[in-house]
């Protein structure tokens, strides 16, 4: 599988993502308060972080007209669904890099109805696998049979057989929208490039030999899966999260991860203030040799009492004693099993261990 990292945002996603946040209400200058509230970053942090993207996404979500019905059908009434079918819909325009919003429309205009049905099949398949070796479809026919088959009200039914038999209008309101849009996006893109060239220096400072590791951290849906290409973007109006999109048209499988360009800043300011003195207590522990090999045997896998006696030389009561404490302050999850207790090491807290020492002593400082 090859990795490619796209160093600018694609700008058709971002009029796509911008028209789904739009619906379903979100709104940058609320999740900079919640995040106020909910942390102790300073002011202008979290300012820095926000203010330049709010700019943005207001001065492009205002000069677009919201008022299709087509819209509403697609990113209001069934967003979970509908918003996937656009994208779809968009998808021959999302590996350009460079604006050419005519031809985009074009594109978008004359994809063909096919390769709209081929997608829509294989969103259904990903959303219901269990259904994949119980139905053949390659007919319009079979295709209303399988949404028949599918474990959703009639409603949904009804709904899904409307995204496919009014797809020529959808996709003439989104070419429509990308010619719209793009300009606008391109007359903001300025007030927030810092934050685009922020995202790629760190990709490339932190990806190293396991640059899966890092997408799977931008966004987890990814995990597992292997396509031919995977490109890496970043994306301005998504720019707290991120999304993964699959093409299942075409011999190659070309995938997509779109990470918002504040993913890891907003990570590190939303983190909770750390409690020094259960850090203390859990470094104390920690520096007892008997219970540092206790935790290196059991992040391994989860053992029990006499294994553990066993693999370090000690008693049972001296390992009873060790894991009363450990357990105590969560380092390690006590499981039982039949008549046996078995231990595993909290991978996760001591990890928040490791996060805690790197925020204290300013470790990460660029």
């Amino acid at each position: 599988m090859q990795i490619k990292l796209l160093e600018t945002p694609n700008v058709v996603f971002e009029c796509a993502r911008l028209i789904t946040d739009w619906a379903d209400g979100k709104s940058f200058r609320d999740l900079k308060e919640e995040l106020r509230a909910s942390t102790r970053a300073e002011a202008q942090i979290l300012d820095g972080c926000f203010d330049s993207i709010i700019d943005f996404t207001e001065a492009v979500v205002g000069g677009i007209n919201f008022t299709d019905d087509v819209l509403k059908h697609l990113f209001v009434t069934r967003p979970e669904i509908g918003s996937s079918l656009a994208a779809y819909i968009l998808h021959e325009a999302f590996c350009s890099q460079k604006p050419s919003f005519p031809e985009d429309a074009e594109k978008i205009k004359s994809q063909s109805k096919s390769t709209f049905f081929a997608n829509m099949y294989s969103l259904l398949l990903d959303r219901f696998p269990s259904l994949e070796a119980q139905v053949k479809v390659e007919s319009y026919g079979e295709f209303i049979n399988f949404i028949s088959a599918l474990p959703v009200t009639a409603e949904l039914k009804w709904e899904l057989c409307s995204f496919y038999n009014g797809f020529e209008q959808m996709r003439t309101v989104l070419a429509d929208i990308v010619l719209e849009a793009g300009n606008l996006f391109m007359r903001e893109y300025p007030n927030v490039r810092h934050h685009v060239e922020w995202f790629t220096a760190n990709y490339k400072m932190t990806a190293g030999a396991d640059p899966m590791k890092l997408i799977c951290e931008f966004c987890p849906s990814a995990r597992g899966k292997e396509p031919d290409v995977l490109y890496v973007i970043p994306t301005v109006a998504a720019a707290h999260d991120s999304a993964y999109l699959m093409d299942y048209v075409g011999e190659r499988i070309v995938d997509f991860v779109y990470a918002g360009v504040l993913c890891t800043p907003l990570k590190k300011i939303s983190e909770k203030p750390f409690d020094e003195k259960s850090m203390c207590k859990s470094l104390r522990l920690m520096g007892d040799g008997s219970k540092l090999s206790i935790l290196r045997l059991t992040a391994e896998k989860p053992m029990y009492g006499i294994q553990i006696a066993e693999a370090l030389g000690l008693t049972t009561a001296t390992v009873s004693h060790h894991m009363a404490q450990l357990a105590e302050q969560g380092l390690v999850i006590v499981s039982r099993e039949a008549n046996r207790t078995y231990y595993t090491a909290n991978l996760e807290a001591l990890g928040k261990i490791c996060d805690d020492m790197i925020r204290l002593f300013r470790l990460d400082r660029s």
